[in-house]
């Protein structure tokens, strides 16, 4: 009966010290659990946690809390203009895919190097961020707490087409001859006109689309010819009307005279009048200089045509 007493005794106290076993290590595991998830919230808020260097946090993706770091309650916004005066070491704000940062404070802990980091100060630095860190969310953590606002966006000033808007008058401008405005790009709010290809032109200001541009195309003067020599009191009519049916005019110098006149002449039977030059050669020996032109017309370039007559006694 004893024996069986103290048997009975034995289980009881065997299984005491279990649970008493099983109850520590469950609290142990609760308090150890509280402490690491403690830990683990208190460094997430710990601004030296992102200042202690690039490399000392982990690619890992940050977490809903983590998230929130440094997130600018504020609908505030700047511009390009606004961004380039904070443009030192000292005083340095950049532009990351259109939100605006000041990383003042943290360009002395840059991993890199300050040098390395003022390069984007002033300016849009997405180019050179996501080239060095792109795809990082730690990096991105790190950025997130220097946001400041965001990138305005600039407001579109809208014009016709065949017009820019000029920032330096501050109205809508014609294009000018040798350029064009598509519609597509006046409403869009264009700064500038579109330039025709190298050679071309437009007939005139305000040209709406690039089938404006033209190549200009040479004038000349239809069946010209001058004699090379001419006597003393000679007469000689030189053609004068171009391509363009328009009639040149001409300027002399030297010994003779010109001037436009019609002269009627017998084509087929027919009377036709032609308007010509006629020059008269002077009793002086000396170079007869006749410059002939005509303005620009249409997709023709303006004229100018110099012919050289010798008078002379003999007209050799």
């Amino acid at each position: 009966m004893r024996r069986k007493t103290s048997e009975r005794l034995l289980e009881l106290s065997s299984g005491l010290m279990r649970s008493t076993l099983i109850i520590a290590f469950v609290f142990a595991s609760l308090f150890s659990t509280s402490q690491s998830s403690h830990a683990s919230v208190s460094d997430s808020n710990a601004p030296q946690s992102h200042t202690t260097g690039l490399n000392a946090i982990s690619d890992q993706e940050p977490s809903e809390s983590e998230n929130q770091i440094g997130i600018a309650n504020t609908e505030a916004t700047y511009t390009l203009a606004d961004v380039a005066i904070h443009n030192t070491q000292a005083d340095c704000w950049t532009v990351v895919f259109e939100k605006v940062y000041n990383i003042t404070s943290y360009i002395r802990n840059h991993p890199g190097g300050a040098s390395s980091i003022s390069k984007i100060c002033g300016k849009d630095g997405t180019a050179i961020f996501d080239n060095k860190h792109g795809g990082s969310s730690s990096q991105a953590l790190i950025l997130s707490t220097y946001k400041i606002g965001a990138l305005a966006k600039p407001v579109v000033k809208t014009c016709t087409a065949g017009n820019f808007y000029s920032d330096a008058l501050s109205k809508c401008t014609p294009a000018p001859k040798g350029y064009f405005v598509t519609a597509i790009s006046s409403a869009a709010g264009v700064t500038s006109a579109t330039a025709c290809p190298a050679g071309y032109t437009t007939l005139a200001t305000g040209s709406k689309q690039s089938s404006d541009c033209y190549k200009p195309m040479a004038q000349t003067i239809t069946g010209f010819s001058a004699p090379k020599t001419m006597k003393y009191m000679a007469l000689s009519y030189l053609p004068i009307t171009t391509n363009t049916k328009a009639y040149a005019t001409a300027k002399t110098t030297g010994p003779c005279s010109a001037q436009a006149v019609n002269v009627v002449t017998t084509v087929k039977g027919k009377k036709v009048t032609t308007r010509k030059l006629k020059v008269t050669a002077y009793e002086k020996a000396g170079t007869c200089k006749i410059t002939l032109t005509s303005p620009a017309k249409d997709k023709y370039l303006g004229l100018t045509n110099t012919v050289q007559i010798k008078v002379s006694k003999t007209g050799k």
